[in-house]
């Protein structure tokens, strides 16, 4: 009888944490599909992901779909977006990926990645975009 009432309080203490990481995962997905939202970019869920990383640090990959000439708003946004979910939520983020998928004649992406103290900086008005570009790393 010990034995049932110990398994089953693990049980519901596992259910327990991993339903509040789905619920902090989907409260710092909606505020940056919010502040997109605000900048007239349509996001949605299954366009981004938190990724474990084996430090125990998270990275956010975000994708996002753009016209040949607004790719650069669509990479700010996206970076702006995450500095104000990180500020919010104190989500232990490392980098922020952002995937633009660039629809031209054929799809061409360009890959680019922050860490989080630029993403920071730049979500909190410390620098500017052009001083924030320079920090975005292409890959």
């Amino acid at each position: 009888m010990k034995k049932s009432k110990k398994s089953i309080f693990l049980l519901i203490i596992i259910l327990l944490s991993i339903s509040s990481l789905t619920f902090g995962n989907s409260q710092f997905l909606s505020i940056v599909q919010r502040v997109c939202a605000s900048y007239q970019l349509k996001m949605e869920y299954s366009m981004m992901s938190l990724l474990e990383l084996p430090n125990g640090n998270q990275e956010l990959t975000i994708t996002m779909n753009s016209t040949r000439n607004n790719f650069d708003k669509s990479l700010l946004v996206g970076y702006y977006a995450a500095g104000k979910a990180i500020q919010k939520t104190n989500f232990n983020i490392e980098s922020v990926i952002i995937i633009v998928n660039i629809e031209y004649k054929s799809v061409m992406q360009i890959i680019s990645s922050v860490k989080k103290e630029d993403v920071l900086d730049y979500s909190s008005n410390k620098i500017d975009y052009s001083d924030f570009m320079k920090k975005v790393t292409y890959l």
